[in-house]
């Protein structure tokens, strides 16, 4: 029974999508068009479905890897963490210990690349920073250098995760697009066998002066380039460009 109902919500949806696709532009008539469109309202009325929900099951899932060489690699888990928070997408690491640090996010397609774009955009800015902070340090002692550089990846790593939870608008009351998005990636995770690993975890160097400097400097990072690609014109679900 359960399947046969699935089944039926399937084609009802399949049948959304094309009718959505009879349009002027694609050589409908006007009639035509809005007779397609008049059908699609009356769909969506009477199964209890919305066009988010349609678009949601038609987007392809998606797995996108990234490798982080040395110290960022080992710090970039908090932001990968926060940034999966943000795209509803799955995030995990390769086993602690193995160089260089993958990391891996699963979801609907395009939120997938957004993510991976917005983990190269703090990335790139934890490397640049670190540059050119350490150039203060040549004169350092190789342990001391070495405890600045780990202090000051924890702060940006750690400044740069907070913003980004922060940029998660709060799910409006009722709407259950973000439960369905979740269902349908442990649903595809289950079918190919996919078991998400803990994220590495190991507490932040925050006692060292330079701390307080890689924070200041994960406030500057500009976080907005990140939520849309070059190339793309499809943003997060519920924030497409216009």
């Amino acid at each position: 029974m359960g399947y046969d109902m699935a089944d039926k919500r399937q084609k009802i949806l399949d049948r959304i999508r094309h009718l959505r696709n009879r349009t002027v532009a694609k050589g409908c008539t006007e009639v035509e068009a809005i007779a397609a469109a008049e059908k699609v309202a009356a769909l969506l009325a009477e199964n209890d479905l919305t066009l988010d929900e349609v678009e949601v099951r038609a987007t392809p899932f998606a797995r996108e890897d990234s490798s982080v060489e040395g110290d960022i690699g080992e710090r970039i888990w908090k932001v990968a963490d926060a940034i999966a928070g943000l795209t509803d997408t799955r995030c995990w690491t390769n086993p602690s210990g193995v160089t260089p640090v993958r990391i891996t996010f699963f979801g609907l397609q395009h939120e997938a690349a957004i993510a991976t774009y917005l983990l190269a955009v703090c990335s790139r800015a934890m490397r640049d920073e670190l540059d050119r902070v350490g150039r203060g340090w040549v004169l350092f002692r190789p342990n001391v250098q070495r405890r600045h550089r780990n202090a000051f990846l924890d702060g940006m790593a750690d400044s740069l995760s907070t913003r980004i939870r922060s940029l998660k608008p709060p799910q409006l009351s009722g709407s259950g697009l973000v439960v369905l998005k979740n269902s349908l990636i442990d649903a595809e995770l289950a079918r190919l066998n996919m078991r998400v690993q803990d994220l590495r975890g190991r507490r932040a160097n925050d006692l060292d002066l330079y701390y307080g400097h890689g924070r200041a400097a994960g406030e500057q990072v500009a976080l907005d380039p990140g939520l849309r690609p070059p190339e793309r014109t499809v943003g997060l679900i519920g924030t497409e460009a216009r």
